[in-house]
């Protein structure tokens, strides 16, 4: 993500300075939306790296959906804070397990048990706090973790399958392609060449 963002900067300071100016909005990227930017800054790399017939129209193309996704975060964000979203402070607990232990076998039955809350309670208020389903949220979670792994380490895939959570390699790249829209190795090869 630094890479990319350093890349943006780089080569198109003017729209950065206009994004993240002192009168901008600032949020923080999670789940879905992070990979969404990633995937259109890894994109906007290659695009440059490789520079392709009409790699210039496509930068543009890919910086319009970069700033189209940016203003429906900021209105969505500028909605929520009109509705603010009702404070649960188990939820918060829940969501600090999950990213400490995304690695062991969390279910929706397990986590009901350790923080004696129901299954159906704790859906409806994980996903009014949050925003995501909690298998969305796990998911997300241990996806980052395998970008990271992929990125940062030489090991195989069914290494960081089983260090990111997942029980298999096919759960483990049906679920990455849905959130990342890339295979694993893809991801691993498009990573390597940004750096």
């Amino acid at each position: 993500m630094i890479v990319g963002y350093a890349l943006l900067m780089r080569t198109h300071r003017h729209i950065y300075s206009f994004l993240f100016n002192k009168n901008s909005i600032s949020f923080s990227l999670t789940g879905t939306n992070r990979t969404l930017v990633e995937n259109l800054l890894f994109s906007l790399l290659r695009e440059q790296q490789q520079t392709l017939d009409g790699w210039q129209l496509n930068s543009k193309a890919l910086l319009t959906q970069l700033l189209i996704l940016c203003s429906r975060l900021t209105d969505k964000l500028s909605s929520a804070q009109e509705h603010p979203q009702a404070h649960n402070p188990k939820i918060f607990e829940i969501v600090a397990y999950i990213n400490e232990q995304y690695r062991n076998r969390l279910t929706l039955a397990s986590i009901s048990e350790t923080f004696y809350i129901s299954p159906s309670y704790f859906c409806r208020s994980f996903k009014e706090t949050t925003g995501f389903s909690f298998i969305e949220y796990l998911n997300n979670v241990r996806i980052r973790e395998a970008q990271r792994l992929l990125r940062e380490t030489k090991l195989k895939v069914i290494h960081i399958t089983e260090q990111s959570g997942f029980d298999s390699v096919a759960h483990f790249g049906r679920v990455f392609k849905q959130v990342t829209s890339q295979t694993p190795l893809e991801c691993r090869k498009l990573m390597r060449h940004s750096v």
